[in-house]
This record gives structure tokens, C-alpha cells and sequence, in this order.
């Protein structure tokens, strides 16, 4: 199969969405895998995980962390699963750190010295790239705007 595959998990009852077909050497997912979600061979397991953390993001209340923190918005939940979903698979076999800030949500990697943090507000997202605890580059971009998976991806993998 190849192009666009369909994703129908549990939690997204009677919602289709469209994803990536992605060829990897890395485990993909099976119905047995997912304990009775649906979803179709072509996902990695790293990958589905990641998006069902996010999910899980959405039930958190006001004052979660008992310091007053607003739950993520459900912009930044959809934000930041639309990158996962869109990530390459660039040698990349694991997911991020999903991490809910106030009323947003922040995907973290660490590879080799370097430090991608991604954090989806409902108005922005944040992109910071570190090495080696030094920062690199810093990006605002407006709500909408997308932020590169390729380009993401592959500075943190390729440093580059």
C-alpha cells in the first residue's frame, strides 16, 4: 500500500483521518498491538503512542499540575498531533516526551547533544534548538503555521 493510509482509533470514534504511508524497518502496528484500536499497517508503534499520549492530554482540568495550570487548548492538542502524524521517518524510532504547559502542549527530543522543543500554544508555536546546552535557533511561528517536520526532524538527527 502506498500514498495516504487510514488511522480509526478508539478514541477518535466514527472520525477518520488521513495519514502518511511510511516505509520503515522500524515495528509497525497491528490491531493486536493496539488492544482492539483500529489502525491500518504503516504507522510505527512510537508513533501511535505519541498521538494517544496527546489524546490523553484532553481530560486534564484546570489546576492538573495544582499549581493553577490550564489544561492545553485543543488547538494546541491538534497542532501538535498534526506534526507527529506528519513526522519523517528519518531514522527517528522513538517518540517524543509529551509534555502539557500552560494550556499547551511541548514535544521534547534529545539525540547525540542536540535538543529539539517544540510547544504548540492555541495563538503560537514555539520551536528551540539546542546543542550541547547552547542555544542554536529559536522560531515563533503564528498560529497555523505549520513547523517543518523534515526540517525539525532532520537538524535533531543530522544536525543539519
Amino acid at each position: 500500500m502506498s500514498g495516504l493510509v487510514t488511522f480509526d482509533a478508539t478514541p477518535w470514534a466514527n472520525e477518520q483521518v488521513q495519514v502518511r504511508d511510511h516505509i520503515t524497518n522500524t515495528r509497525t502496528t497491528t490491531d493486536d498491538t493496539l488492544q482492539g484500536d483500529k489502525v491500518y499497517m504503516g504507522l510505527p508503534e512510537w508513533q501511535v503512542a505519541a498521538v494517544k499520549r496527546l489524546k490523553d492530554l484532553e481530560g486534564l482540568p484546570h489546576n492538573w499540575n495544582s499549581y493553577g495550570g490550564d489544561p492545553p487548548a485543543p488547538l494546541a492538542i491538534e497542532a501538535a498531533t498534526d506534526f507527529v502524524f506528519n513526522l519523517p521517518l528519518l531514522g527517528l524510532n522513538y517518540p517524543p516526551h509529551v509534555v502539557p504547559v500552560g494550556g499547551g502542549v511541548q514535544l521534547e527530543w534529545d539525540w547525540e547533544g542536540r535538543e529539539l522543543e517544540l510547544t504548540f500554544f492555541r495563538d503560537q508555536t514555539e520551536i528551540i534548538m539546542m546543542q550541547n546546552g547552547h542555544l542554536v535557533k529559536e522560531i515563533t511561528l503564528a498560529a497555523g503555521t505549520n513547523p517543518d517536520p523534515i526540517e525539525c526532524i532532520g537538524w535533531l538527527l543530522f544536525g543539519r
